[in-house]
């Protein structure tokens, strides 16, 4: 698809109108979740993202530490630094500019973009989704039409507490994803927890979660391995490599713990 600039710009009646039609000429191009214009002091043109929180972000140079690594990147390169590759996709999720912007959308790693690719592969599944911030189910709904998916089911609560209340042998899969501020909490963690999930499988079916951390050491991705290895069989190891990257199990880095239920 080729974008002509002059031809937007005799169509639209004003400079903000002309960056959003040439957003979403990008977006029809090449497929992007989210793109922006911002000048400091100007109101910016946005595509998926809330114009006011950007604003503010870049206003108050919020993320000037977290970005000043691509910065210097696209600088020697003299061309554009993608953050997965200079950060790796654990370390993007470390960072503040994920958390705000991109996880709630789905980002490259999940949430609603997730649910259309299971839909799409397998449309006869039943899922339950449960997220603790509304804030993440709104935007969901709103960019993404999680909403209008059939047989989606969304549940506003704690993972924890959805888990304890769920009936025995109700699933075939479960997987979980539930990292806060990039780090998962003791509950999460514990076995205890673990053990609730396994009850809530059908027999022969898995689980499948999502740990950032190391595969060397001691830390979170060796506390959900003991906890599932209590609950679970065939407990295995998934580290999940960036395009091109040289192993290392000292790398932080997401690792999926799965299971299955004999």
């Amino acid at each position: 698809m080729v974008i002509d600039p002059i031809a937007l710009a005799h169509s639209t009646a004003d400079a903000h109108a002309f960056e959003h039609a040439v957003l979403s000429a990008c977006q029809r191009a090449v497929g992007c979740d989210v793109a922006f214009f911002f000048v400091p002091g100007e109101r910016p043109s946005t595509l998926g993202i809330d114009p006011a929180a950007l604003e503010a972000a870049l206003n108050t140079h919020t993320y000037d530490a977290e970005i000043a690594r691509l910065k210097q990147a696209a600088q020697q390169t003299q061309g554009v630094a993608i953050d997965t590759e200079v950060l790796g996709e654990a370390g993007v999720q470390c960072c503040e500019y994920y958390r705000h912007f991109m996880q709630p959308i789905g980002g490259r790693h999940g949430g609603a973009v997730a649910m259309r690719q299971f839909k799409r592969l397998h449309p006869q599944l039943a899922i339950d989704i449960v997220e603790a911030d509304p804030q993440v189910l709104e935007w969901a709904n709103r960019w993404y039409g999680l909403a209008a998916l059939s047989g989606v089911a969304t549940t506003c609560t704690d993972a924890a507490s959805f888990v304890s209340a769920a009936p025995s042998a109700h699933w075939d899969v479960v997987v979980v994803d539930v990292y806060d501020d990039s780090c998962l909490s003791e509950e999460l963690l514990s076995s205890s927890f673990m053990i609730e999930l396994a009850r809530t499988l059908r027999t022969g079916g898995a689980l499948a979660f999502n740990v950032v951390g190391a595969l060397s050491g001691s830390g979170p991705v060796q506390q959900v391995e003991r906890a599932a290895r209590q609950a679970l069989h065939d407990v295995r190891l998934i580290p999940v490599l960036d395009p091109g990257e040289s192993f290392s199990p000292h790398a932080l880095r997401n690792v999926v713990v799965l299971g299955s239920k004999r």
